[in-house]
């Protein structure tokens, strides 16, 4: 089992660093300078390209990039709150960008094993079809249409929620984001359960536990979810990623100081430092899941425990 995890970490490590010699290239390379001020002379613009360093060669700068970034700097901002440490702008952001990805995957999760739960037993019967149209309809429909309906309605009519984002109701202002993002990760995951627990429903080893006498809320806990679970978290695991990373539209319906707002002036303002760094924790919350994900199989599946052990 420890070379399992040894092999999964030295994998990611190097991955992690692909991405970053990638990101570097792409932004430094792209046409066009972070110094876009009309009233600045190319003098002026000579001497900050100096100053950040920014007028050495590309693989030089991505070296020292690297190294500042092993210590956890991602540098300064050029454009958006100039010479600010970018860590510090993070600071700010990232825990509410995590926040609502986070609520609305809990929601999501919780809910959609519920509904696939209540699909699979009653499969067949009337309530089977209504949980497969909503999951069809969850999958379909864009998750800002769910944020501007529960904005309109919710908040502007029944004034329930504040209508843009307040620092003196952080959890009521992401409640309403948490719920519109939460309905895509509900719906497949109701899709999935249900798929998934009617398989092993239909098992021999379901059939077995009726014939010793185990109650139906024993086979549902003990042997349907825990054998549905692997598949499931193969699905909740990216998922939560694209909440956390794909929240741009609903974080700016909802004026919420996140992540996805930041990234989105960035590029805008050419601003490259905060760009690089927005992506790369995006990146790191990907491999990270993913790595969590891997060791997680391990404890549920005794056969990947085993397989590990032996390696």
């Amino acid at each position: 089992m420890r070379r399992y995890i040894a092999k999964r970490v030295l994998v990611a490590v190097f991955t992690m660093l692909i991405i970053v010699l990638i990101m570097f290239l792409m932004f430094n390379l792209m046409p066009g300078s972070p110094f876009n001020d009309q009233h600045l002379k190319k003098d002026q613009i000579d001497a900050l390209y100096r100053k950040y360093g920014l007028d050495r060669p590309v693989l030089e700068r991505y070296f020292r990039y690297l190294y500042n970034l092993l210590r956890g700097d991602f540098g300064v901002s050029y454009n958006i709150q100039k010479n600010m440490e970018i860590t510090k702008i993070l600071a700010l952001r990232l825990p509410i960008t995590v926040r609502i990805g986070v609520q609305a995957m809990i929601i999501g999760a919780v809910a959609g094993i519920i509904l696939g739960i209540i699909s699979a037993v009653n499969h067949g019967k009337a309530i089977d079809p209504v949980v497969s149209v909503f999951s069809m309809l969850g999958s379909s429909i864009p998750s800002f249409v769910f944020g501007l309906a529960l904005l309109y309605f919710l908040a502007f009519k029944l004034k329930l929620f504040p209508i843009m984002y307040s620092m003196d109701a952080p959890i009521a202002s992401t409640i309403l984001p948490s719920i519109a993002l939460s309905i895509f990760p509900m719906a497949n995951i109701a899709r999935y359960a249900r798929a998934e627990m009617i398989s092993v429903l239909d098992s021999g080893f379901v059939d077995l536990a009726k014939a010793k006498g185990v109650s139906k809320t024993g086979i549902l806990l003990k042997h349907v979810l825990r054998n549905s679970l692997i598949p499931i978290l193969t699905v909740m695991a990216p998922m939560l990623v694209e909440l956390i990373t794909g929240s741009l539209v609903v974080e700016n319906i909802f004026s919420i100081p996140g992540l996805g707002n930041l990234f989105i002036m960035a590029v805008q303002s050419n601003d490259f430092s905060v760009s690089i760094a927005i992506m790369f924790i995006y990146s790191t919350f990907y491999i990270t899941v993913m790595l969590i994900v891997d060791l997680l199989y391990g404890i549920i599946d005794p056969r990947i425990r085993i397989s590990g052990q032996a390696q």
